[in-house]
């Protein structure tokens, strides 16, 4: 081999007679360096941390999501991910006509919009409705979204359980009355995917 690599990986010539094993050396580490990658959610979660280098991307081939590097195992979405319809409620609520419940996630923030009534006054405030995967809180403690006013005053604060990440619930002590059948909860707020 008529090369050798210096510990800051660089590439030395030193040898005029191997030009075919240094030109593929060359071609390999262009592969290598590229900073954008193509292939499949398995094979960015599979491509070892030693190959990644800090704000390298990958354009997942079967999801169409791009992420970003941190260079030591991390990769963090960077993509918007466009409004994504809320289709599983918990019993009791159902979506508002005209204002179905959706969320949208630009790199790990998510944002909700939309609105739910009361179907019963039985509808459980820990169960109003399921965020899709990839939009769930990933954090470990409760998590409070935003207050909210309902078609007939009643204030609300929207949170997420520690218990339930993937539930949109309404603190029960955090309500100023009951939130009867037929009454409007608009549905706003953001949070962050750890």
């Amino acid at each position: 081999m008529g090369n050798t690599i210096q510990p800051d990986g660089k590439r030395v010539f030193d040898d005029v007679y191997s030009l075919p094993q240094d030109m593929q050396d060359l071609a390999d580490d262009a592969h290598e360096a590229h900073n954008l990658r193509v292939g499949t959610s398995a094979e960015r979660q599979a491509f070892p941390a030693a190959k990644q280098r800090a704000g390298m991307l990958w354009s997942e081939s079967d999801t169409g999501r791009i992420y970003r590097t941190d260079g030591a195992g991390g990769w963090k979405s960077i993509d918007d991910t466009g409004w994504v319809n809320v289709d599983t409620f918990g019993s009791g609520w159902s979506a508002v006509a005209g204002h179905t419940p959706r969320v949208r996630r630009f790199g790990n923030r998510v944002m909700i919009a939309g609105a739910v009534s009361r179907t019963a006054t039985s509808g459980a405030l820990a169960d109003i409705l399921t965020i899709p995967t990839g939009f769930e809180y990933t954090g470990s403690l409760n998590f409070f979204i935003n207050t909210v006013v309902t078609s007939s005053g009643q204030a609300a604060q929207l949170y997420f359980s520690s218990a339930a990440s993937t539930k949109l619930a309404i603190a029960a002590t955090y309500v100023t009355a009951t939130i009867g059948s037929g009454v409007v909860l608009p549905l706003t707020g953001f949070w962050t995917r750890d």
